[in-house]
């Protein structure tokens, strides 16, 4: 059986800067790897998850009876019931979705197949691991475009869960609409009894109305 390549080399600025101008493009895997030198699919696929760059379309002339490389197939392996098979089927748009299963099963997928792909998956440690890295360096909004399949919301709830309290200011700002952080509450309840303008600069990112509605519920 053959293994999943592991690559842990850090990635430089030179490797990032290529990888956001030719993997969004048109062309092909074998050419797009010739840019990266020691790296696979499944390393250019990984960091790519994070940066929120999803993968050009490329159709060879010769779509029929091209013999699965090594490469391919470990990233097949690699992600294979952990991500909807489309996902997949991004890097190999001359191969059909039953012809990617075929090769899973034929050489075993690295990890057991998820059962079901609902709306709101259950965080997996890889998410979470990513999460604990940069949520202290990045807004929602940003954190949205390396966790495509998560909401602003469930976004904020899993940092809520896992009790991630942030220090800079701008970060710990919230759409308006949104829930409310505990530093907001903190602050709202310190600076009750002051008008409702003074609370506007205290807490920017929140409407006179959101702020009136949440001392009413506070009372």
């Amino acid at each position: 059986m053959l293994k999943v390549s592991n690559v842990s080399k850090k990635w430089t600025e030179e490797e990032v800067r290529l990888l956001k101008k030719f993997y969004p493009s048109t062309i092909s895997n074998e050419k797009l790897l010739k840019k990266f030198s020691g790296r696979n699919l499944s390393s250019l696929a990984h960091k790519a998850c994070k940066l929120g760059i999803k993968r050009g379309k490329y159709l060879p002339e010769d779509r029929n009876g091209r013999k699965w490389t090594e490469d391919e197939i470990n990233m097949v392996r690699a992600f294979y019931g952990q991500v909807e098979d489309r996902w997949i089927q991004d890097f190999f748009p001359n191969r059909s979705i039953g012809a990617i299963k075929r090769i899973a099963l034929k050489h075993g997928p690295k990890k057991k197949r998820k059962k079901i792909f609902s709306k709101n998956p259950s965080w997996t440690q890889f998410e979470d691991a990513l999460l604990l890295k940069h949520y202290q360096d990045m807004t929602i909004e940003e954190l949205t475009k390396i966790f495509p399949q998560r909401t602003y919301d469930g976004i904020r709830s899993r940092m809520w869960v896992l009790k991630l309290k942030r220090d800079k200011e701008y970060l710990k700002r919230t759409k308006t609409g949104f829930l409310w952080t505990d530093e907001e509450l903190k602050i709202l309840k310190e600076n009750f009894d002051k008008p409702v303008k003074e609370l506007q600069i205290l807490l920017p990112s929140r409407s006179a109305d959101a702020i009136r509605g949440k001392q009413r519920h506070l009372v």
